[in-house]
């Protein structure tokens, strides 16, 4: 939901210690002319791990700007709130040497917390394992909503060509420590957008 804080930016404000990026607030809300506004807030968790480190910040940016993209509001969604407060604890205490393996876990449970996740298991087009077979390459279909085996792809199907490791990702299966991952393809494509926070993970983990 969107709600005002009032005054929030002012030197005396007393919420504004707790109304910061990321932290959990508890806070009742009142009437208001356009939005609802926000009173008697109360954090409950900063996420100092998170803000301390700007590796970490960076990382917890790309959900937070896919979940304003393409969430609902006003609808109470139980898991998201769950995945995002488990996500937010590992990103808490994770090492920074580990983030971009606990960053693609992260990504693959998301697709399927928001009802997202592309079928891996079998070709969308003829049913086929297209994890079998010889060829390094495997196509995703996001236009499809999952993989391409390599006959129905040569016949004129269309997507994106991924390494098959790479590939495993979209379902949990395993988490490379690659950039450009297909998970950030199908995410990219589901948002309809170039997500911003991406580049910028990227460009603060080199």
């Amino acid at each position: 939901m969107r709600a005002m804080a009032r005054g929030i930016c002012r030197p005396t404000s007393v919420q504004s210690m707790h109304l910061e990026l990321l932290n959990a607030v508890e806070f009742e809300v009142i009437h208001g002319k356009a939005l609802p506004i926000i009173s008697s807030a109360m954090m409950s968790h900063q996420h100092l791990g998170v803000k301390n480190s700007l590796c970490k910040l960076a990382a917890v940016q790309f959900f937070t700007e896919v979940l304003d993209k393409i969430a609902f509001e006003n609808e109470k969604d139980v898991h998201l709130w769950e995945f995002l407060n488990s996500m937010l604890a590992d990103f808490d205490m994770a090492p920074e040497g580990e983030l971009l393996p606990l960053f693609r876990k992260h990504q693959a449970v998301f697709l399927k917390v928001l009802g997202y996740a592309p079928q891996v298991e079998r070709c969308v087009v003829c049913s086929v394992d297209p994890l079998t077979g010889p060829e390094k390459m495997v196509a995703l279909s996001t236009e499809l909503g999952g993989v391409v085996c390599a006959e129905c792809f040569l016949a004129g199907g269309r997507g994106i060509l991924f390494d098959k490791s790479d590939l495993g990702s979209l379902a949990g299966q395993s988490s490379p420590a690659s950039k450009n991952s297909a998970l950030d393809t199908f995410f990219e494509y589901t948002v309809g957008r170039k997500i911003s926070s991406l580049s910028f993970l990227y460009s603060v983990l080199q």
